[in-house]
């Protein structure tokens, strides 16, 4: 039925009263009657009131209870001004509770919403999740020799920070910013011992350690000195003059291996037959006049002496020279050697001549 229209249907009659099909009550009683009509109330938008236990909502969001306050004939409609707010119920009569749901606040700031039943506002207020900072980067140990790493700074969008190093030796790229970010920073060379650092963003901390520089190389020790005691009576170290006594002195003027002029020392004996002692002391003798008896590589009693001979290869033709003696080639086999294996006749040096060596004041 609609609201305004009659609603009485039907007969009420013990007292004589008639209830027409269009909701007219006629009353017929000791000879008078009259009619009335019946109707429902009308739907009144009329003033409500809006209220909530708590107005502010935690970042975490969650349902919230809306209690609207009107006549038991009084219709309202309710809206919500920020999209945040969900309302379960938009329209309602009388008195009644609206369950209005918050949605999670990712941000770090604060947010205000509202809403509206007919013309009254309820405002809400729902908490930042605050600017918590954390940090993570590669490992923190580096070499001495310095490295270039990276850290990742996570924080809600919004949210400022600053980098503060503790130790000049740690350089970022920036020092400040805001939200989540990476940033480079350069651990510079290490010239001493193990060291550590951090970067501090806000609470958080960074641990930085970098090892020790590599020792340095020790210089080579020396070696000790020689310490030598002299004794006059340990031996007799007057110049000798027998020729087998005498000290050779092969290869003094050049490379062992491609030494050309020898010669015999008069002044020393032979190092074969004296202690590291006696050869001290033996060097350090004093004569007026040193006598050497030269010769040279070229002055000998065989043919001239060659640098072109062929190298010896006894053991890649001794079998040959086997088969040749096996057939009683004995002459081939002596003159073949001879060149082969003995190369030059194999001679005596012969002299070249002395060498005296005068010293003023005894040498």
């Amino acid at each position: 039925m609609d609201a305004g229209q009659p609603y009485a249907r039907g007969i009420v009659s013990a007292l004589g009263v008639v209830v027409c099909a269009l909701g007219t009550v006629v009353l017929a009683a000791c000879g008078s009657t009259s009619a009335t009509d019946i109707t429902t109330p009308g739907a009144v938008r009329c003033a409500a009131t809006v209220s909530a236990p708590s107005t502010v909502v935690p970042a975490s969001g969650g349902p919230v209870s809306v209690t609207v306050s009107a006549a038991r004939d009084c219709t309202w409609s309710a809206e919500s001004q920020a999209s945040w707010l969900k309302l379960a119920t938009t329209s309602g009569q009388g008195t009644a509770t609206i369950s209005v749901n918050a949605a999670t606040n990712d941000a770090a700031s604060a947010r205000s919403g509202s809403v509206t039943v007919n013309d009254q506002r309820l405002d809400f207020n729902q908490e930042g999740r605050g600017c918590s900072i954390s940090l993570s980067g590669p490992d923190g140990a580096v070499a001495a020799a310095g490295v270039s790493q990276s850290l990742t700074i996570t924080t809600l969008s919004g949210c400022p920070w600053t980098i503060a190093p503790s130790a000049p030796w740690v350089v970022p790229e920036v020092t400040s910013g805001s939200g989540t970010a990476t940033v480079a920073y350069v651990v510079q060379p290490n010239a001493g011992g193990a060291r550590e650092a951090t970067l501090a963003v806000g609470a958080a901390t960074f641990l930085v350690s970098q090892a020790a520089a590599p020792a340095p190389v020790p210089a080579p020790v020396p070696a000790p000195a020689c310490t030598f005691t002299l004794s006059a009576a340990s031996a007799d170290f007057r110049p000798v003059w027998a020729w087998v006594q005498l000290w050779p002195l092969s290869g003094c003027w050049t490379s062992a291996a491609t030494s050309r002029v020898g010669g015999m020392s008069h002044g020393l004996v032979d190092p074969t037959t004296i202690t590291a002692e006696m050869a001290v002391q033996i060097r350090i003798w004093r004569v007026d006049e040193e006598r050497i008896e030269l010769n040279d590589n070229t002055l000998y009693s065989g043919e001239p002496g060659r640098r072109d001979l062929p190298k010896l290869k006894v053991s890649q033709t001794l079998e040959q020279v086997n088969q040749q003696l096996r057939e009683g080639k004995y002459a081939e086999v002596t003159d073949w050697v001879s060149k082969n294996w003995l190369g030059r006749q194999q001679e005596c040096y012969q002299p070249l001549g002395d060498l005296f060596l005068k010293f003023p004041a005894g040498g």
